[in-house]
This record gives C-alpha cells, structure tokens and sequence, in this order.
C-alpha cells in the first residue's frame, strides 16, 4: 500500500493538487485548459489541464491539509481580500494576517511542489528542510519569523495598475546566497527562502509575527518569467 507523504502512514492516496483549485478560478477556457507560464521550454508556457493533481496524500491529510490552511487563506486572501483593485502608486501596502494560518499555507504548497513529481514542480528540491516543514505542517506549528521568511510582489497589469491573477510553475533563484522558491498565484508572485542560516534583510520584507507583511507592486511585464515567456513567443512569431 501506498505512503501518505505528510503523515508517513500506509493508506490510500487521494489526486492531491499542488495549488488548490480556488487560486485557479477564472483562469481556465471552456476546455478546462489555461497556459501555465513556465518561463521556459520552447515556447515558454504550457497549456495545463484543470486539476494538476497526483496521489500524494492520504484522505486526512487532505482535510488537515484543507481545513487547517487552504480554509483560512480562502477566507483571508480571497473572501475579505485586502488587495486593492487599482494600485495607485509604486509605495508598499501594508496587509495583516494570521501570522500561523497565513505562513502555513505557504509552506504547505511549497511542501506539496517538493513531494510532486510534476514536471512544472521538479525545481523545488528542500533536501533537509522537507522533514523539518512537514512536521511544521502536522504540528500546525508556524516556526520562527526567521524560519523560511515569505515576502511577494503584487503582479499588476502595466496600463490598468490592477493585480493580475497568474499561476505559474516554480522558480529558484539564489538571493545573496539564499535559495529562494517562486511561485506565481493569488495575484502575487510569492518568495519563500528556505537555508540554515539567518538572513536579516529578508526580514524587512518578510511575514512577521504579528501578521503584517508589505507588498510592493510590480508590472506582469517586469516578472522575469513572464518576460521569457514574452520573448520566447514573440521570437515564434518572427
């Protein structure tokens, strides 16, 4: 019998998906099919079916999964959403959450691209930290600010300076010597710096443990893997 990835026990697995379906909403054609950017490959997007599901998770891991940080983010980030429609300026924005629910829920992607096998997931690889954020994630144990810092860039469409809801694959950067998971969804393109060491600029533009995060603005246009994806498409057209 199959092993559930989070609990480590023998069940049966669900289609578990990487970013739940309700950050997918309205992005998809009448086929259930949208592009994916990617930044890479020959054309530097994909089209996706609906879903991007695997078995990885057994049925209560998938509820924990479900009601302990995909509910409180819905509610947070969706429903009471703090975004502005029209970003007026370049400034940060200063929003507030649930330090704990808002910090897992992240943490929980990041952990379900790196247990994936998923093509647009492969990059995510946290070595020795995947146990440490799994126990995180069953514990419902936030961590210290310092551990894995999350910080994002509102992604506005350049003429209308209104968010832009994208969902892209991962990305890994290197930030001063910090690996760094990208990934694109709820209107933002969130950062996650997983390393042993502390990194204290970071924290300036990090989650903290009040719940207060600053978000800055930045033009879909300026997004590296956007870009790529521009310039891979327009050399197809040429």
């Amino acid at each position: 019998m199959p092993i559930c990835r989070l609990c480590k026990k023998e069940n049966q697995l669900q289609k578990s998906h990487i970013i739940p379906e309700f950050l997918w909403k309205g992005l998809y054609d009448e086929s259930n099919t949208f592009f994916g950017i990617t930044g890479t490959g020959p054309f530097g997007h994909r089209k996706l079916q609906k879903g991007l599901r695997e078995p990885l998770f057994c049925r209560a891991c998938e509820q924990h999964f479900n009601d302990a940080f995909e509910k409180p983010f819905n509610k947070q980030w969706i429903k009471n959403t703090q975004m502005p429609k029209v970003w007026a300026n370049d400034t940060l924005i200063w929003m507030q959450f649930d330090y704990a629910t808002f910090k897992l829920f992240h943490l929980s992607i990041l952990f379900r691209a790196h247990v994936s096998s998923l093509p647009d997931f492969t990059v995510v690889d946290l070595g020795a930290h995947a146990e440490r954020i799994r126990n995180m994630l069953t514990e419902e144990n936030p961590g210290e600010v310092h551990e894995y810092p999350i910080f994002g860039y509102a992604i506005l469409h350049p003429e209308t300076k209104s968010p832009v809801q994208i969902v892209s694959s991962a990305q890994l950067s290197r930030i001063a010597g910090t690996h760094c998971y990208a990934m694109m969804y709820g209107g933002v393109e969130w950062y996650i710096c997983v390393a042993s060491h502390r990194y204290k600029e970071f924290e300036k533009l990090a989650l903290r443990s009040d719940g207060t995060i600053p978000l800055g603005p930045i033009p879909m246009d300026k997004v590296g893997s956007i870009r790529r994806t521009a310039k891979i498409y327009a050399s197809k057209r040429t």
